[in-house]
Parts: structure tokens; C-alpha cells; sequence
């Protein structure tokens, strides 16, 4: 099952192209496991409201220091309207770019990231795997992190090393120039360490998840 949910709606052709990429590797990736496989792509994992309002105070605060204090003269009745206008350009940049993630720390972005990793391993269904063979990759875009959450059953079939190699590539891939292929590929690489330790059968075959849909 793959899930996609993007507010930016720039560059609709390569995102269905990696779209289809993706479902197509997400499928070719199930046959061979009897874990249940999700992917889940979003822009962010939470709201950065308040540091956008805060980016527009700062700059509707120092326009208002060089209002002040510039020789030049302003028409009292344009000073609000400037700030107000500096206040609206700031908050737009905090919160339409990636200037209010870079201001955000870390631990934050990371303790967001999770949490609704953790929330979309039950929202979509993959928390009820039959035998705790779920498995979700969660990558969040904005911040550029993945997150991979499993069940039991699949963390105790793979070994703990390969499992942490397979994750680490994912969340390597979040942060290369080529993104997409890259995490196609650490993807690929997931499924067949699944495909080894947890292969399909004919009595274990994987729980088939809700189909996704890309908005």
C-alpha cells in the first residue's frame, strides 16, 4: 500500500511519475513477504505556525527599529501598514519555506516525525497486520526524515543489524541530491531483506492493506 499527501502542488508531473514509481515498487515488493508493507509520504508532520509568526514578528519589529531610527521621513498613517506588511512577508517565509523548519530544533522536528509515524501505523491499518507483520515507512518531506515503524514479529525475524542497515539507507536517502531514486532503492533493498527472513508462503501470505490515494 503506498499513501501520498502533499500540500505543494508544483511539479504534479514529477510527483506522478515518482508516484507511479513508487506504488509499482511498493507492489513488487509485497508478493515476496508475508510482512504487510505501507509507505507514507507527507510534506510535514506537524504545524509550524508558531515559528512562522514568529519569523514576522522579528522582521515587523526590526522594519519598525529602521522606521524609527532612518533619516529618512515616513507618513505616520504608513508605519502601520508597513509593519503589518513586514509581519505578513515574514510569516509567509516561516511558513510556506523551509526557513521555519531550519529555525525549529531538531529535537522537535524528530519527536514530530515520530509521533505521526506512530499515528499513521494505526490511521492506515497497518497496526492490524495479521501476526504483527506490519511494517510502515514514513518519510516527511519538509523535515527530511523517515521513520520506519514495525510489528513484533517483524523486528524479531530480522536481524538486527541488517533491519538497522535497511532503515539507516532510508533515512540517508532523505537526504540526497537524487531522493527519490535513492529511496527507491533502499526500498528495494528492504524488500528483499523482508523477502529472506519473512517469505511468502502459501499459508502466510501478507494481509492485503487499504488501497492507497494520492492527493
Amino acid at each position: 500500500m503506498f499513501r501520498w499527501t502533499s500540500r505543494n502542488t508544483a511539479g504534479r508531473r514529477r510527483q506522478a511519475e515518482f508516484h507511479q514509481a513508487l506504488t509499482e515498487c511498493t507492489e513488487a515488493v509485497q508478493p515476496g513477504t508475508r510482512a504487510s508493507v505501507a509507505v507514507v509520504i507527507r510534506h510535514s508532520s506537524g504545524s509550524y505556525l508558531d515559528v512562522a509568526f514568529l519569523v514576522g514578528f522579528t522582521l515587523s519589529w526590526v522594519g519598525l527599529l529602521l522606521i524609527l531610527f532612518l533619516p529618512h521621513e515616513i507618513h505616520p498613517f504608513l508605519v502601520p501598514v508597513d509593519v503589518l506588511l513586514l509581519f505578513v512577508i515574514g510569516s509567509w517565509l516561516g511558513g510556506r519555506t523551509s526557513l521555519g523548519v531550519w529555525l525549529t530544533p531538531r529535537r522537535r522536528q524528530r519527536r514530530q516525525v515520530k509521533t505521526a509515524s506512530h499515528a499513521a501505523f494505526v490511521e492506515e491499518g497497518v497496526y492490524h497486520a495479521r501476526e504483527d507483520m506490519g511494517l510502515l515507512i514514513y518519510w516527511s518531506r519538509l523535515e527530511k526524515r523517515v521513520e520506519v515503524v514495525a510489528g513484533i514479529c517483524v523486528q524479531n525475524a530480522v536481524p538486527v543489524h541488517d533491519y538497522h542497515t535497511a532503515v539507516h539507507a532510508l533515512r540517508r536517502a532523505a537526504h540526497m541530491p537524487e531522493t527519490r531514486p535513492a529511496f527507491l532503492g533502499a526500498l528495494r533493498q528492504l524488500g528483499q531483506l523482508l523477502a529472506q527472513n519473512l517469505p511468502a508462503d502459501a499459508n502466510h501470505s501478507a494481509q492485503p492493506l487499504a488501497g492507497g490515494r494520492a492527493l
